[in-house]
């Protein structure tokens, strides 16, 4: 057809998300900027509560950037007047990166009970607020045990349709 490959602009090696150029007007009020990306190497983001799903995945292998990325869209969310609770196992970064930031609550265990779980995110009452999990995939939330079956989790009531607007889960994972 004679038509050349379209070329794209490199992108930067590292960007602080102050340094992203915002979109004027936001495309939401709960939008937050991840990074930059696309044809024309654009501020992009998500909005986890109006406008987007209420769910999401980091994925990489060990030393990729998870737990960072986590500890930056902890502050973002709290700067957009979003609660975060945050569950990292002992031996992540996570605790001491958003450590004394307002409307950020850590809980760091490898396993926890999910009435402490939900008593953790009892302060945030009505309020919107999101569930950060870091290394997802060396983390456990015990069920509570409803007669003979285990009755579902907080996690498990937050991927529910109707909590979107509410409520959102982000997972960061080792996916191998």
């Amino acid at each position: 057809s004679g038509r050349r490959p379209r070329r794209f602009p490199s992108l930067p090696t590292q960007v602080s998300v102050r340094e992203l150029p915002l979109p004027r007007p936001l495309p939401s009020p709960s939008w937050i900027p991840l990074g930059v990306g696309g044809p024309d190497v654009a501020t992009i983001g998500v909005d986890l509560f109006e406008a987007g799903p209420h769910l999401m995945l980091i994925a990489g292998p060990p030393a990729s950037g998870r737990t960072t990325a986590i500890a930056t869209l902890a502050r973002l969310l709290t700067a957009n007047g979003i609660g975060v609770l945050a569950m990292a196992p002992p031996r992540s970064a996570l605790a001491q990166l958003v450590a004394d930031e307002d409307g950020i609550q850590v809980i760091t265990a490898l396993s926890v009970d999910d009435t402490a779980l939900r008593q953790a995110a009892e302060p945030f009452g009505d309020r919107r607020y999101a569930v950060l999990l870091d290394d997802a995939d060396r983390l456990t939330v015990q069920a509570v045990k409803q007669g003979f079956s285990e009755g579902p989790t907080l996690l498990d009531d937050i991927v529910r349709p109707a909590e979107l607007g509410r409520r959102a889960l982000v997972v960061a994972a080792n996916p191998a």
